[in-house]
């Protein structure tokens, strides 16, 4: 057993869509809380109610089992207008809000867009472009312009496949990422127990500069990943083709990774990182190295505060240095 979930609907539409959804989570044990969550949706006419899209979904993630401690909510808009013949969303408008002392904080907004009947029978939209804003004091910056395509999904809807360019603006003047990504093994969460990334510098995905791959070995009931294997390699088969299987080549080196606390936004709070470096070959250990890592993060997700402890042996009993960070 991974987790146990509760699950309660109510207030069904003519469509038979819960307008109200509580999740209750608990542990491998099954009695264990590990988190809980509501959805509240909205329909305001027949074609979204009949595809099951609605004009506004709230999702509301709790940190108690009374649910009145709330750490994140999800708002998103979809104007009847902006929907495709089939009832597809081609313009969403998604806020993200976080719980801080003085209560929530809008901190990310996104819109995301389709093209005409670019979906799959499904409902999938097999391309996408999300435009993403940071949000602070009410002040809104643009910080994102990616686009997705070449997307592939599982029955469950699950994102297999995609490629993905970042760019600062909608300009497309200057790439930050081009990646090419499969996912597979994902659990009720979302969560995917392989990753594979690779990483190209240019739009074209025609050079590659790097491969990631990633074993999501231990997943916890709400998502957050407890033990992972991370393996970089220096590309990936010449004879691979996109939206193909990824198949890396020349081995760089290998993280195992523990995480052992998260913050309530599923932030790791305590690390251990074990890497093994390999040489050009990626037959031979060049070294090992031995990491203890204690995290704080702000709203955004971002990085507080670390304390890194680096020792010589796995028992960590001769610290080599510590390092005090501020971000």
């Amino acid at each position: 057993l991974i987790s146990l979930q509760n699950i309660t609907y109510s207030l069904y539409t003519v469509h038979g869509n819960a307008g109200h959804e509580v999740v209750v989570t608990y542990g491998p044990d099954g009695v264990t809380f590990a988190g809980a969550s509501t959805v509240d949706r909205v329909f305001v006419n027949a074609l979204e109610d009949a595809k099951g899209v609605a004009t506004t979904t709230t999702q509301t993630k709790y940190s108690d089992l009374a649910m009145k401690n709330i750490t994140q909510k999800i708002v998103t808009n979809i104007d009847p207008k902006n929907l495709d013949p089939n009832g597809n969303p081609l313009v969403q408008d998604q806020q993200i809000f976080v719980q801080t002392s003085s209560g929530l904080v809008e901190t990310i907004h996104q819109i995301i867009t389709a093209k005409t009947l670019d979906f799959l029978s499904t409902g999938d939209a097999k391309s996408q472009v999300i435009t993403t804003y940071h949000v602070e004091g009410g002040a809104e910056t643009l910080v994102g312009y990616s686009e997705y395509s070449n997307r592939l999904f599982d029955s469950s809807h699950n994102v297999t496949g995609q490629t993905v360019a970042n760019y600062t603006d909608s300009t497309k003047t200057s790439l930050v990422s081009a990646q090419e990504l499969r996912y597979s093994g994902f659990t009720t969460t979302g969560v995917p127990a392989h990753e594979t990334i690779a990483t190209y510098s240019d739009s074209s995905f025609k050079t590659v500069t790097g491969v990631q791959d990633i074993l999501n070995t231990t997943i916890s009931a709400i998502g957050n990943v407890i033990d992972m294997t991370l393996t970089k390699y220096s590309g990936r088969n010449s004879g691979d083709r996109q939206t193909g299987d990824i198949n890396p080549v020349g081995l760089q080196s290998q993280e195992m990774i523990h995480n052992s606390l998260f913050d309530p936004l599923g932030n790791p709070k305590v690390q251990d990182i074990t890497t093994v470096y390999y040489d050009s070959t990626g037959k031979s250990v060049i070294s090992t190295t031995y990491v203890h890592i204690e995290n704080t993060y702000d709203i955004y997700n971002r990085l507080a505060t670390s304390l890194v402890k680096t020792s010589k042996e796995a028992s960590q009993t001769s610290v080599l240095s510590v390092q005090n960070i501020t971000y």
